[in-house]
């Protein structure tokens, strides 16, 4: 019985293996923690670049009376410069030129990247605002969506697929009061 004690209190003074115990408890919060950190730190990048993808298209737009379908490819050639170093194989856009007579709004014309344009006469892919619409003004409005494959979202794809992420940007036509298509 005496040994039997011995034992136990030298096991319970021992204190050599407390550190590693201690770390193998706290390693899996500390790479939680730093894969949390990467992974944000990357949505926020990418959310921001296609913010500017966004603006870009519909800042370039706005700044012609007239477009081409050879304008259109440069300028979604422009948004996609903005996305590197990220693939861009995921980034979608819709640029549309909205018609506003009065409360009114429907497709004027629209060109799309990786994605379906929405035909004439159609609702446009997000309303303009009440405080931008004048009547007989159109209104360039770009709707750009990016799926966002990480490292540890891909190795993690039992629990999801990327990260999806859309901008809309409503811009009034710079020259003029309205922008046509070629």
């Amino acid at each position: 019985m005496n040994r039997v004690v011995r034992a136990l209190t030298a096991f319970w003074r021992n204190r050599s293996g407390v550190a590693a115990v201690e770390f193998a408890i706290v390693l899996p919060s500390l790479l939680l923690l730093y894969v949390g950190t990467v992974e944000i730190g990357q949505g926020l990048t990418a959310t921001r670049k296609l913010n500017n993808a966004a603006v870009v298209t519909a800042d370039l737009m706005a700044q012609s009376e007239s477009l081409s379908t050879d304008d259109m490819k440069d300028i979604f050639a422009a948004a996609k410069a903005t996305l590197a170093p990220y693939d861009t194989s995921g980034l979608k856009i819709q640029a549309c030129v909205i018609a506003v007579t009065g409360a009114a709004q429907q497709v004027k014309w629209c060109s799309a990247q990786n994605d379906t344009a929405p035909s004439k006469g159609a609702a446009p892919p997000a309303p303009v605002p009440a405080a931008l619409i004048e009547s007989g003004v159109d209104m360039v409005v770009v709707r750009a969506r990016y799926h966002l494959d990480t490292p540890f979202s891909s190795a993690l794809s039992v629990v999801g697929h990327g990260y999806d992420f859309q901008r809309v940007y409503v811009q009034r036509p710079r020259v003029g009061d309205v922008v046509d298509k070629e």
